[in-house]
């Protein structure tokens, strides 16, 4: 495969699992994507967060070396077409370090509260709802830890349950009954 070629990225779960196991066999591959991002000098730069998604769902491992760079390139990212991918990275993330197995990370507290607060300001504002959603998942989780997170979730989620569309419901309401 040749390296980073954006235009062969496409929606199809088959192509970005593709394109994720070659960097899961070439991790070092994807300090190319992460450089793409960052530059946005491609009208289709989001399509490399569309893969690194992909290889969080995979091995989530080869990310972890890059999870700093991760962190700065999604608290900067403005299009909607990469936060949704991004969100999903922390949630994957979150959601593995707070397993009951022996897969937990041992995250940072440096590292949950740049998460904490990156996924609180996804959902504070004009966001798609799957980014939302990603988000209320690793706040609740995140929560467990952070003392603030939980109560001020529960208001948000209160707040505006009525304006929200039916999957932020679904997932607001799941949240809530675990407040």
């Amino acid at each position: 495969m040749a390296l980073l070629n954006l235009s062969q990225i496409n929606h199809s779960k088959n192509n970005r699992e593709h394109i994720a196991n070659h960097l899961v066999a070439h991790p070092h591959e994807i300090q190319e994507y992460l450089d793409v991002i960052a530059a946005k000098t491609d009208k289709e730069y989001f399509k490399a967060s569309w893969a690194l998604e992909f290889v969080s769902r995979i091995n989530i491992n080869v990310l972890l070396p890059y999870l700093s760079q991760i962190l700065a390139l999604a608290n900067e990212e403005t299009a909607h077409q990469a936060i949704r991918p991004f969100a999903k990275i922390i949630e994957t993330l979150v959601l593995i370090d707070y397993s009951k197995d022996d897969t937990s990370y041992n995250l940072s507290a440096d590292f949950k509260n740049l998460m904490a607060t990156q996924c609180f300001d996804w959902l504070i504002t004009e966001q798609k709802v799957a980014a939302k959603a990603y988000s209320m998942t690793s706040l609740f989780q995140l929560g467990k830890d952070i003392a603030w997170i939980h109560p001020e979730l529960k208001i948000y989620l209160e707040d505006n349950f009525n304006q929200g569309t039916a999957a932020f419901k679904a997932r607001a309401r799941h949240i809530l009954k675990k407040l």
